[in-house]
């Protein structure tokens, strides 16, 4: 790797500055060979990575630099949709465009062709449900294929590693010959799943003469943040680009390894440290932080069995015997530090795993009727909590067919108040003030004016509604404008404009 540098450090360290830094450098200056045309390609571990690190780099480069970036799985499926007739041709698939399929359509189908074998119990697996056997044996395959390892190895992998405690040797098998199943199903619909692209990038279409020439036309340097977190098969992407004598850089968490099995192999990837141009260490900007004065001690209590923690005498531990109590004397102890000024509110975070949204509620509650400011960081919820996405589900079976038997009268209710907020009101006024269609009016639509079907179910006229004038006029002018629009985009897919209720 004689172009590699190799950027080290453990986290807050300034690895992605540095690496930002690097890349300006080498993206301004003068390279011989590189071609017009030609990029920077970085890579980000996830897609809110990517996000950031676009932002960063608007912020700290020149818009003019060549730059792009992607993640490691949409790199895959770009580059085996982009290079799909060479695999075509290399491998006799079916020639049609490939249509990528996400992880719930690929349970579906999966379970679908696998339906004989699971009924008769070839692929049980004892206290596996039906959906986890589908589940967790699509994942072998993911596995294997972020690891380098041909599905045809999997027979004698999974009987080899997995606990015949478990189920029988028969039972393995069957789910790897399952599987095998399964992808060439898939590259014969044209079908393409996570799985099935990594599959067909590392085997068949990274090694091909003309994807490599091609690739060092479209590419001038390779670039990856937070590689501890990427699959083993990138280790060979980067060998490549050695070979094509690429510059390329990384940076790299000794403490990382966050993704290490589901999907992400340090170990492997590490082995590139020992060929690597130059190796800068970073140490962490900040002396003072937790970090830097509890996590050795912290590390070798949690990961030693025969070692004897010492009392910390900055950490004090509460004990309740209810989860209620330990909440009250957590916002307790936080109050009384801040009314005896050894902190204030802005420097107080509060860590706890599985804090859902009852434990949230109380502690905010307990804090702010003593006058502290709360703050939800990271606030993960299901989508379906949020009164807008609930709102706009119901829209879906109004335009497309047979799924009305997912409507209920509630939810219409609901989408009707929801949607005809005003988005023009005055931001003085309260949310009830800007709803044009009020919960009586929306309740007194519904029952004399929504039509449900499980084909087709529709919003009929107010006329419907004996006494239709009680709506008045602001609800009525919001209901039939919602009419119009549930119309008009039933006209748009019966002329095929509409291809899926994403769009």
């Amino acid at each position: 790797m004689a172009d590699l540098i190799w950027i080290e450090g453990p986290t807050r360290s300034g690895k992605t500055t540095r690496l930002l830094a690097h890349i300006a450098e080498i993206a301004t200056a003068p390279m011989a060979g590189r071609r017009a045309g030609a990029v920077f390609l970085l890579f980000a571990a996830n897609g809110d990575n990517r996000l950031t690190l676009s932002d960063r780099l608007a912020d700290s480069l020149p818009a003019t630099l060549p730059i792009t970036t992607a993640t490691p799985a949409g790199f895959i499926q770009n580059e085996v949709t982009l290079f799909w007739p060479l695999l075509v041709e290399t491998l006799g698939l079916s020639p049609q465009f490939p249509m990528p399929l996400r992880p719930e359509n690929e349970q579906e189908l999966a379970t679908q062709l696998w339906r004989d074998q699971l009924d008769r119990g070839t692929l049980e697996v004892p206290g596996w449900t039906e959906t986890q056997t589908v589940r967790r044996s699509l994942d072998f395959l993911q596995l294997a294929a972020t690891s380098g390892t041909p599905a045809e190895a999997l027979p004698e992998l999974l009987v080899a590693a997995l606990p015949g405690g478990i189920a029988s040797a028969d039972v393995w098998g069957a789910i790897a010959q399952a599987v095998m199943q399964w992808r060439d199903w898939c590259l014969s619909q044209s079908f393409l799943t996570y799985s099935i692209a990594t599959e067909l990038y590392w085997r068949h279409l990274l090694p091909q003469p003309l994807y490599q020439a091609k690739f060092v036309e479209r590419f001038c340097g390779l670039m990856a943040d937070d590689f501890d977190e990427y699959p083993a098969i990138f280790a060979e992407l980067w060998r490549q680009a050695d070979a094509w004598q690429l510059p390329t850089a990384v940076t790299w968490n000794p403490h990382g390894k966050i993704r290490l099995g589901v999907g992400a192999d340090p170990e492997a990837l590490a082995l590139l440290r020992t060929g690597a141009k130059t190796v800068e260490e970073l140490t962490p900007g900040v002396a003072d932080s937790l970090a830097s004065a509890w996590a050795a001690p912290l590390i070798t209590a949690v990961l030693d069995p025969l070692a004897v923690p010492e009392p910390m005498s900055a950490v004090q531990v509460i004990q309740s015997t209810s989860r209620g109590e330990l909440l009250r004397q957590t916002a307790e102890a936080i109050a009384a530090a801040i009314q005896q000024e050894q902190v204030t509110p802005g420097d107080i975070a509060v860590i706890g795993p599985g804090f859902d949204a009852i434990a949230r509620y109380t502690l905010a509650e307990i804090l702010q009727k003593q006058h502290i400011p709360v703050a939800s960081l990271n606030d993960q919820r299901p989508l379906v909590s949020t009164p807008l996405v609930r709102a706009i589900m119901p829209l879906v079976p109004f335009i497309y067919p047979e799924l009305g038997r997912f409507l209920t009268k509630d939810a219409v209710a609901e989408m009707l108040v929801v949607l005809s907020q005003s988005a023009q009101g005055d931001p003085n006024q309260s949310w009830f003030e800007r709803v044009q269609i009020d919960p009586v009016r929306a309740e007194l639509i519904v029952d004399h004016c929504f039509y449900p079907d499980p084909q087709r179910p529709d919003l009929l006229a107010v006329s419907e509604f004996p006494r239709w004038d009680r709506l008045g006029y602001r609800a009525t002018d919001a209901y039939n404008a919602l009419r119009d629009w549930i119309a008009q985009q039933r006209q748009a897919l019966q002329q095929r404009m509409l291809t899926s209720p994403d769009s």
